[in-house]
């Protein structure tokens, strides 16, 4: 078992991946910045370099840096993107998604989908009072 455990914990892929979640939970610890600051980190270049350089410190292998920079480059901007030409979520899905979003803000609130949620039985129960 400690063997495995050793295989793991220097495996490049799995220190990567590690490090990808705690740069996406990163993002809910708040360090004030100044709006320059923030519009410097918020370009892509920045991102993409901040990325590399969180792979690379977790796996120490600047090929492998480049792999997974480059792989979620892919995910994130053409595979998992909707409007990408390449994207892989199900239309149905993209559709349903943007009906959601009601005031366009590119996230589905709670408050969203409970209001959704209410009219689909509100449309319910009128359909049914129709069928009776």
């Amino acid at each position: 078992m400690l063997k495995h455990l050793n295989v793991l914990n220097s495996h490049p892929l799995f220190l990567g991946f590690i490090t990808l979640a705690l740069n996406i939970g990163s993002r809910y610890v708040r360090t004030p910045l100044t709006k320059k600051q923030e519009e410097i980190l918020t370009s892509e270049f920045a991102r993409q370099f901040l990325l590399f350089a969180v792979f690379f410190q977790s796996t120490k292998d600047v090929v492998t840096a480049l792999i997974l920079t480059a792989s979620l480059h892919v995910l994130t901007r053409h595979l998992l993107h909707e409007e990408s030409l390449f994207c892989m979520i199900p239309h149905s899905f993209r559709e349903l998604n943007s009906e959601l979003d009601t005031n366009k803000d590119s996230k589905v609130s709670k408050k969203e989908v409970l209001n959704a949620i209410k009219i689909l039985k509100k449309n319910k129960t009128k359909n049914e009072k129709i069928q009776n």
